[in-house]
């Protein structure tokens, strides 16, 4: 009688082992697919950075445009054309960032 009530007991053990065991597994693999990962932040992060860029670049560009509009066939006042070079420079600038940025994401 002893000896079953100790196999009983060694059974009882074990199961409950087990069982402790899934729980922390199954609560392990739920949080680690529930949170982001440190890598897919950093890809999501220059992804962003990267559409940053070409919205200021279009943004820029759309500028560039208006003032070619605004002043075409005519003389452009000393402040707009030091805006409108400044513009350029800065456009290429960016998009010179942006082809450096390109080759240096995955």
């Amino acid at each position: 009688m002893r000896f079953v009530e100790r196999i009983r007991n060694t059974i009882g053990i074990v199961v409950a082992f087990i069982a402790f065991g899934g729980f922390i597994w199954g609560t392990y693999s739920y949080l680690d697919s529930k949170f982001a990962k440190a890598a897919d932040m950093k890809r999501i992060e220059q992804r962003l950075d990267g559409k940053i860029l070409e919205d200021r670049v279009s943004d820029i560009q759309k500028r560039l445009w208006t003032l070619e509009e605004r002043y075409y066939k005519k003389d452009m006042p000393e402040s707009v054309k030091e805006e409108y070079r400044n513009l350029k420079e800065e456009k290429n600038k960016l998009e010179r960032y942006m082809k450096e940025f390109n080759t240096s994401t995955p």
